[in-house]
Parts: structure tokens; C-alpha cells; sequence
């Protein structure tokens, strides 16, 4: 049975349960407004359980596991990535995949280079809530190696971001390839 501190999900072959009170965002009653506090509680309980165990199996070294499928773009990001990039996405699936679990965990996670705001892998799980609530989209002076558009060249990167307890930031590798995908190379939460 849940308790209202965790989320449980049917995989093929288990039930997963995830600590939805584990996070990096700070949810102190005291310290936010109620909007805030409802913003807050919201964003909390938008695990997906599912995305947490691709992303824990990677991080421990699980080989060959296909990309993740995180998220379908929907009208209002293909809207923003073609006012961004001019690139019609409208079909892509949102993944992520290995180097985007290895960019997190080496730049972000417990031992994170530049922060450790993804340091509780329940706010990695938490990437699609920000992708499917986003409160605005920039463009990235830099492109995305190793993914590429249908011209051959570099992908570039679309970083949508979400006011929570700080700022989300989730940056996309934005693809108008045959392969239908755009990619998860970073997220991560800016405190200020």
C-alpha cells in the first residue's frame, strides 16, 4: 500500500516505488507562498518511477539499454523549437539515453562537477513534468555533439526551463533527422 510519500508503478515484471518526498527542491511551508507551496507539491509528486530505474540501471553501468522514451513533443514545444531552430519536430519522441544519463551523474549528481542539484535521481525522474510545464525556451549558442540534424550537422540545443524552488533547466538536443527523437543531454536545478 502507498503511503502519500511514495508513487508505485507497474513495470512488465515489478512494481517500482519511489520516494516522491525525494528531492532537491526546497518544500519548507514556511519559506513559500501557498501558489508556491501547490507549484511545489505538484512538481513532487510527478515521478516517474519508470525513468528513475533507466536512470539509476545506467548510472550502475547497465550496458545496451535502448534510449528511454520520456516524453511525445507536444504542439506547444514544437511550436517554441521551430521559432528557435526553424526545425519541424512535431513528431519526435523526447529520450534519454546513456550519455545523457553520464552528462547528469558526471556534471550534476552527488559528485557533480558543476553542482549537485541532481544529486536525489527522483528529480531526474521528475523531467517530464518540467518539459510538459515549461515556462519558457532558449536557444544555446553551442550544438549537441554526437547528435545531428537531417542536414548532417550538429543538433543544437534547446534548453526549456521550469520555475520551481529555483529553476529546472532541461536541454535538448533539437533533431529534425529521420530518427524522430530529440535527446535529454542535461538537466539540472539552478537554486537562485
Amino acid at each position: 500500500m502507498n503511503s502519500p510519500k511514495t508513487q508505485t508503478s507497474k513495470s512488465n515484471t515489478e512494481d517500482i516505488e519511489v520516494d516522491v518526498e525525494n528531492t532537491a527542491v526546497n518544500d519548507n511551508p514556511n519559506t513559500h507562498t501557498p501558489e508556491e507551496m501547490q507549484r511545489i507539491e505538484e512538481y513532487k509528486q510527478a515521478v516517474d518511477p519508470e525513468l528513475v530505474v533507466y536512470y539509476d540501471a545506467v548510472k550502475n553501468g547497465e550496458q545496451n539499454l535502448p534510449p528511454y522514451p520520456v516524453a511525445q513533443v507536444s504542439r506547444r514545444m514544437a511550436d517554441t523549437i521551430k521559432t528557435l531552430t526553424g526545425m519541424d519536430v512535431s513528431d519526435n519522441t523526447i529520450v534519454l539515453d546513456k550519455n545523457g544519463v553520464e552528462h547528469i551523474n558526471r556534471r550534476h549528481e552527488k559528485q557533480g562537477k558543476a553542482d549537485k542539484s541532481m544529486a536525489n535521481s527522483e528529480d531526474v525522474g521528475r523531467i517530464k513534468y518540467v518539459l510538459e510545464h515549461f515556462d519558457g525556451a532558449t536557444l544555446e549558442p553551442t550544438f549537441a555533439k554526437g547528435y545531428s540534424r537531417k542536414n548532417g550537422k550538429p543538433a543544437p540545443k534547446v534548453v526549456f526551463y521550469k520555475k520551481i524552488n529555483g529553476t529546472y533547466y532541461v536541454v535538448e538536443a533539437a533533431s529534425d533527422a529521420n530518427t524522430k527523437k530529440n535527446y535529454i543531454v542535461s538537466a539540472y536545478i539552478n537554486k537562485k
